[in-house]
């Protein structure tokens, strides 16, 4: 499925369709993604449909990295030492 418009309009017209009570998502870092995800989260807070959010964004989930994520290599070299 192909939706064009912003998140938290798109999002909050599917779940209408659907009659959905909860969204699930991968939880973001990156500053821009975390912003379109409050947004979203704000939309759907007002639908009273709750986000679910779960790890998705590396091989290894966060708990299990030897590192913090902010300690994270920036490239495979890093991870090779």
């Amino acid at each position: 499925m192909v939706r064009v418009g912003k998140p938290e309009t798109v999002l909050v017209e599917l779940e209408k369709a659907i009659g959905a009570n909860y969204v699930y998502a991968h939880i973001e870092v990156s500053h821009d993604e975390v912003k379109a995800e409050e947004k979203i989260e704000a939309a759907m807070k007002e639908e009273n449909v709750e986000m679910k959010y779960f790890w998705g964004s590396t091989l290894y989930h966060v708990d299990d990295l030897p590192f913090k994520l902010d300690g994270m290599p920036s490239n495979y070299g890093g991870f090779r030492d």
